[in-house]
């Protein structure tokens, strides 16, 4: 799978031994960019699971297919990742189910994170449009990406998440679906004209906003946030109607490794309303965890609570992981060069 936005995370550990043998390790892979935060996020909490289950906890880089890979070779044991990547690694026999008798922490989540058997959702961000009111003025709806007077200060990305759930969302308002897209390429298409660049990363977005090249693109609600202020851009984010897209990170367990047991309580322990509250408040990810509290002005930048969370529009991404390879050679065919 080629979706290579994804924001991925890896956690690995070894077996629990006496503390003067050999201790547990846990390996997470994220992007670069994340790894940083994601530190930030577990440094005040893996200290007390490490102390109860006598273990060891290492958090280390990397970045979408090369999670599978760790998976295939028996390196890790417990996954963050997201839907497109554990679908291939359920095809592929690389995960063990989840067992909620190690995890209760299963029964404090909204019903929409029990996605399969092999996976919970840990966080979720929100795709919508991330623009310069000064120079757009409102942005409502997803549809305000065609307005004719945007038309050379666009950007959606290269053949991503968002820009696939666009594409999905156009399809389903004419009248198709992720087994009929036909519509949906058609409509990203007629975008084509209004797109200043295709961007690949959030570095590129913030120069492309700058620069005044563009002045509304497709944004998560963490990015527009680093935008606005780490960046010092005039940007503002909407949750366009219908709705914003679903970004959604979830736990896997990885098959064939020795540490099942203490890879569950790992799990148990990431979805906890405490890691989840650091969470939303450095990484702009909200939690479907209902015991979650936050405090009034970080609540208003994720999305947070049953209505919002659910809210969040999510595609058959098991179909469109089957039939990728596809959707990308016609997406560069009829979209991206036309």
């Amino acid at each position: 799978m080629r979706l290579r936005d994804i924001r991925t995370a890896v956690l690995a550990f070894l077996a629990a031994a006496p503390l003067a043998g050999a201790a547990a390790q846990t390996t997470l892979t994220m992007n670069a960019t994340e790894l940083g935060p994601m530190r930030t996020v577990f440094a005040p909490h893996i200290p007390a699971f490490e102390r109860e289950h006598n273990v060891r906890v290492n958090i280390v880089a990397g970045l979408g297919a090369p999670t599978v890979a760790m998976a295939r070779n028996k390196e890790v044991d417990v996954l963050i990742t997201d839907p497109v990547y554990s679908y291939q690694m359920q095809k592929e026999n690389l995960l063990v189910p989840l067992d909620r008798s190690k995890i209760p922490a299963m029964g404090d989540l909204y019903p929409v994170a029990l996605m399969d058997a092999h996976q919970v959702g840990l966080f979720y961000g929100s795709f919508g449009i991330c623009h310069l009111p000064a120079r757009t003025g409102p942005m409502e709806a997803w549809s305000d990406l065609w307005r004719p007077d945007l038309k050379g200060r666009v950007s959606v990305r290269s053949f991503r998440v968002d820009s696939i759930s666009l594409l999905v969302t156009m399809a389903k308002q004419a009248g198709g679906s992720e087994r009929n897209p036909d519509a949906g390429f058609r409509k990203m298409a007629e975008l084509a004209p209004s797109i200043a660049k295709y961007f690949e990363n959030w570095g590129e977005l913030s120069t492309l906003f700058r620069t005044g090249q563009v002045w509304a693109a497709t944004c998560t609600n963490g990015r527009a946030n680093w935008l606005a202020t780490d960046q010092n851009l005039p940007v503002r984010f909407v949750s366009p109607k219908p709705g914003a897209f679903a970004l959604i990170g979830t736990l896997q367990v990885v098959a064939g490794r020795p540490n099942t047991d203490l890879a569950m309580r790992l799990v148990n322990f990431l979805l906890s309303a405490e890691v989840a509250a650091d969470m939303a408040r450095i990484m702009n990810y909200g939690s479907a965890n209902a015991k979650l509290q936050l405090a009034p002005e970080i609540a208003a930048r994720v999305p947070y609570g049953r209505t919002e969370i659910e809210g969040l529009i999510n595609i058959d991404w098991a179909y469109v992981d089957a039939n990728s390879r596809a959707w990308e050679e016609r997406w560069n065919k009829e979209v991206a060069f036309r």
